[in-house]
């Protein structure tokens, strides 16, 4: 019955609004939905205040562009790690370009990752190249010389800050946007550029931690850069007032009602890729009266309450934790800051830095907690060559659930075996070409032998460590149905 049901979905088409999509499908570094130093989920949350969707890809990235109207699309490529554009892809994001799409890429410094080669593979034909050296500044203080201040005169705007840029070159039309304010080479002065390609726009910055979290100081928070920002999602793709989240049928013979509670800011139930409209249709037809909020007090009135990616503290846990059922939902996340205790004093001692490393936790955790677990900071990378997120469709940069603190320990409702995946907190590289047959370097000091339980329940909660699994863009696909089928016996008791 549920497959039947889930057919409905894969014909499920809603207008759309303004939409900023982050690429991962070629293995993309950083994530929207990670909260640590290097995540961007400060990004996201004033992305949402500017387009009203904002989602992850993870379909091969040619096959969504063609599923894409042009206009009122941004795309984001952000880092990879030793990774090509076929042409095929190549193709798509020229296609999309010209009916009217915007691409924004950045790259990093000095080629890591072999970045700047991966990039240059695409925006090179548009008269735009990435420098493999980096870009730095005239300045009296280490930090302030690696970290320049820069300009954008074509938005006329200064006190921008990007960090360790890597320089660009342009010809043909492609036009300057992005300047260092005091170079220390005058021909690594320029780190953003943009290009009007058919009824499209390209736009490319040398540096991807302008998007970081980091600290209220620096990253996406730093001077104006959050301003600079919001310019640049205006310039790439036109405002829109549509609404991001369907009408639901109301159920008035029905009193079952499940409440998605959007107090940590994290996904919904809106029409994006990684939106969750279809699964709330889903719980619709199955009889539940959908509601959307962000201030409750009385949890008990629902049946349950879902809570996906929480991205800052989620209000009135105490009493949350009491609801009849809850489905909590992360996703793969980083921990650069404990991969080398060294890394956490420069950023401190020689750049100045204020920060605690309880600022990048997990903020699911704290609900998990109550149930003496956790959500592994981190995420399960493939053990499959050059294949770091997803493992044959089965999990897209998902985590998991490990246990904590005393109390009853969770039933396993779908787990992957170390056979399979890794653990990994900081994507640090192996080695420039991955020669050696891993891509990260493994900094964990636990040794896991046993599945990794990437669900997990008990009577009232169950603990979800991969947003793709639900999220429109794979719900209705096998290893989703098999997953309902399961959630639909926990959450009628029956497990």
């Amino acid at each position: 019955m549920i497959f039947k049901i889930l057919a409905f979905f894969l014909i499920f088409q809603t207008a759309q609004a303004r939409q900023f999509i982050f690429d991962q499908s070629l293995e993309q570094v950083y994530s929207p939905f990670d909260t640590g130093f290097s995540g961007l989920s400060q990004f996201y949350k004033n992305l949402k205040n500017w387009a009203p969707l904002v989602s992850v890809n993870s379909r091969p990235l040619d096959k969504l562009l063609y599923d894409l109207d042009g206009p009122g699309n941004i795309l984001f490529l952000g880092v990879a790690m030793n990774q090509k554009y076929n042409q095929q892809i190549l193709k798509a994001l020229d296609d999309f370009l010209k009916r009217g799409g915007g691409v924004l890429v950045s790259v990093e410094h000095d080629d890591l990752f072999k970045n700047a080669q991966f990039q240059n593979s695409f925006i090179q034909k548009y008269g735009i190249t990435a420098v493999k050296e980096k870009a730095v500044a005239k300045e009296n203080s280490w930090r302030d010389s690696i970290w320049p201040l820069c300009y954008s005169p074509f938005f006329k705007l200064e006190d921008v800050r990007v960090y360790l840029p890597a320089p660009l070159n342009i010809e043909g039309d492609a036009k300057p946007l992005l300047y260092l304010k005091n170079p220390y080479k005058k021909e690594y002065n320029l780190v953003g550029a943009y290009k009007k390609v058919g009824k499209g726009i390209l736009v490319v910055l040398g540096d991807v931690e302008i998007f970081w979290n980091m600290n209220p100081d620096t990253g996406v928070r730093a001077g104006k850069n959050l301003i600079f920002i919001k310019k640049l999602v205006n310039l790439l793709a036109p405002e829109s007032n549509k609404k991001s989240y369907p009408k639901f049928k109301k159920i008035l013979s029905n009193k079952k009602k499940v409440l998605f509670y959007q107090s940590g800011k994290g996904s919904g139930p809106d029409v994006s890729l990684s939106g969750l409209s279809k699964f709330a249709r889903y719980l619709n037809i199955q009889g539940y009266n959908i509601e959307i909020k962000s201030e409750v007090q009385d949890f008990l009135q629902y049946d349950l309450v879902v809570i996906s990616t929480p991205l800052e503290t989620v209000k009135n846990i105490p009493k949350l934790v009491k609801a009849k059922k809850i489905l909590l939902i992360s996703d793969g996340m980083s921990n650069i800051l404990s991969y080398h205790l060294d890394f956490t004093k420069i950023l401190k001692n020689d750049l100045g830095l204020s920060f605690s490393t309880s600022d990048y936790a997990n903020p699911a955790n704290g609900i998990l907690k109550y149930w003496g677990h956790k959500f592994f900071k981190g995420s399960l990378i493939s053990r499959e060559r050059n294949h770091f997120f997803s493992t044959k469709g089965a999990i897209y940069r998902a985590t998991f659930v490990e246990k904590t603190d005393k109390g009853p320990t969770g039933k396993s409702l779908w787990s992957v075996s170390p056979k399979v995946v890794s653990p990994m907190n900081s994507f640090v590289p192996a080695s420039d070409d991955g020669s050696n047959g891993e891509p990260f370097k493994l900094n964990l000091n636990q040794q896991y032998k046993e599945d990794f339980p990437v669900a997990m329940y008990w009577n009232n909660l169950l603990a979800l460590g991969d947003l793709e699994i639900l999220s429109n863009q794979f719900f209705g696909k096998t290893q989703s149905g098999q997953f309902l089928s399961k959630f639909s016996n926990w959450l009628k008791n029956s497990l």
